[in-house]
């Protein structure tokens, strides 16, 4: 049949549902993510945390081992508490996360707006909720994958060496590590959201994620210390999410002058302001001046 004899016909298919569509962003940036070597080695590296913390669980619980491999006599291990388990996920989202939200998020948005892409996005039956719910995706399911999921199991392996009333004494620490790993996780790929859409070069990007997280962490420091500004320390991310953990494992605060509400709050005004922004930058045209 010749082209021009070709009359046009609608798609006859199977639609995606109106709540799903936002996975087809996802699934398109994980094959453009999981193509760079030097990301799966450092995704494979970030678990080495949470397999030492399983160790840890391991050994304590099989302490002849130790004796036997090292020839020592061991009558107890150090325990597995609340403490450990936050030190460890301090350790795994600080920097482990930080990294992994540095090498993924500067190329989730940036990329579209340089490229005057979003007007292909939004003329389809596609919104800007589902466009920022599709690019955050990405960022949920990464750092889901390195956070509360292997630090879960962890939690359930020292359940089951433990036992069932450990399990029932010890419920808080797992809420603490779900609970926490999303408020880490959504905090920050908001704010990398937010940045990736008010820059456009991905180098400037990266930067300003160190300076949101450190360099105003050491501003904070300066108020609270220098200037004895009570509230200074409230502009680190770092020390309020810390303060943050610290209520939700329910263990002593290394900073007791942060508050815990203070600690909250400062995390839903980083959110608000990120959201703010996204809605505000993402829109299929730009007005120039």
């Amino acid at each position: 049949m010749a082209v021009y004899e070709r009359s046009y016909k609608g798609y006859e298919g199977d639609l995606t549902p109106n709540w799903a569509r936002f996975l087809v962003l996802p699934r398109t940036t994980f094959r453009l993510v999981f193509a760079s070597k030097m990301f799966l080695v450092f995704l494979i590296a970030s678990l080495l945390v949470p397999l030492v913390m399983a160790s840890w669980v391991y050994l304590s619980h099989n302490l002849q081992i130790v004796e036997k491999a090292f020839g020592i006599q061991m009558d107890s291990f150090a325990q597995v508490n609340a403490e450990v388990f936050l030190a460890f996920m301090g350790i795994q989202i600080m920097p482990m996360g930080f990294i992994l939200v540095l090498m993924v998020a500067p190329q989730l948005v940036s990329a579209d707006l340089a490229n005057n892409a979003l007007p292909l996005y939004l003329a389809r039956p596609f919104n800007r909720t589902d466009y920022i719910l599709g690019k955050m995706s990405v960022l949920l399911i990464l750092l889901s994958a390195v956070t509360w999921i292997p630090h879960g199991l962890v939690f359930l392996l020292q359940s089951y060496f433990s036992g069932w009333q450990w399990f029932a004494d010890n419920i808080r620490i797992g809420i603490g590590i779900f609970v926490f790993s999303w408020v880490w996780i959504l905090t920050s790929a908001l704010v990398a959201l937010a940045l990736s859409t008010l820059f456009r070069n991905k180098r400037v990007i990266r930067l300003s994620l160190f300076a949101v997280y450190i360099i105003l962490s050491g501003f904070g420091g300066f108020l609270y210390g220098a200037l004895k500004i009570p509230f200074g320390l409230n502009l680190s991310l770092v020390i309020t999410q810390q303060r943050v953990a610290e209520g939700l494992f329910g263990t002593q605060a290394e900073i007791p002058d942060v508050s815990l509400l203070s600690a909250w709050v400062t995390i839903i005004v980083f959110c608000a302001l990120s959201v703010y922004i996204l809605f505000r930058k993402i829109r299929a045209y730009e007005e120039v001046k």
